[in-house]
Order: C-alpha cells, then sequence, then structure tokens
C-alpha cells in the first residue's frame, strides 16, 4: 500500500510521502477508535447488564463501518491518472534515449 500510496511523488520527497501516510494511518485509527468508543459509551443502557452492553456495542459498530465507507468512497474517487501520465512519459522519453544509444 505505501508504494501505490507515494508512487508518482519525486525520489527526494519519498520519505516524506511514506511518512505523512504512516502518520495518517496511525493518527486515522487512533480517532476512529476514539470516537467508537465515545459511541459505545454514550448508547450503553442503564443497569450495566450485558443487553445494555450490547447495546452500546451496536451502535459503536456503525462507527467502523461509517469510517470504512468514507474511506472506500474517497478511494474510488480519487483519480491517479493525472500523476501517472507525466510518469508513463517520462519512462517511455527514458526507455526511447536508451534504444537510440544502444
Amino acid at each position: 500500500m505505501n508504494v501505490a500510496a507515494t508512487s508518482g511523488v519525486a525520489a527526494h520527497e519519498q520519505g516524506l510521502a511514506g511518512g505523512l501516510l504512516n502518520t495518517s494511518f496511525e493518527f486515522g485509527g487512533a480517532l476512529v477508535l476514539a470516537i467508537a468508543t465515545a459511541v459505545n459509551n454514550a448508547f450503553v443502557g442503564s443497569g450495566g447488564t450485558a443487553q445494555a452492553t450490547l447495546d452500546g456495542y451496536h451502535a459503536a459498530i456503525f462507527v467502523s463501518i461509517g469510517a470504512g465507507v468514507v474511506g472506500i468512497v474517497a478511494m474510488a474517487r480519487r483519480s491517479r491518472t493525472a500523476e501517472i501520465e507525466p510518469a508513463l512519459k517520462e519512462v517511455e522519453q527514458g526507455h526511447a534515449a536508451a534504444v537510440e544509444a544502444a
């Protein structure tokens, strides 16, 4: 996943792009976990019964599902052709130059 996310990034910026990607993963996971825990605590019924705890879990699972759906939609809507086409042209030019030199 790191390779796919950092493709199209200049070589001298690969470290920065990888660091931002990993930080985003870690922060995003912690944020979703905090929100799911808050929703769980908000929806736990009174009495401390097993059913009350289960009610809180049911509400919290929708937070995780929602975060996953938002991620899938964002990934599907993102167009990478603007990043891939210049890189492809650069590779083709390099290949043509190598063929001419040979």
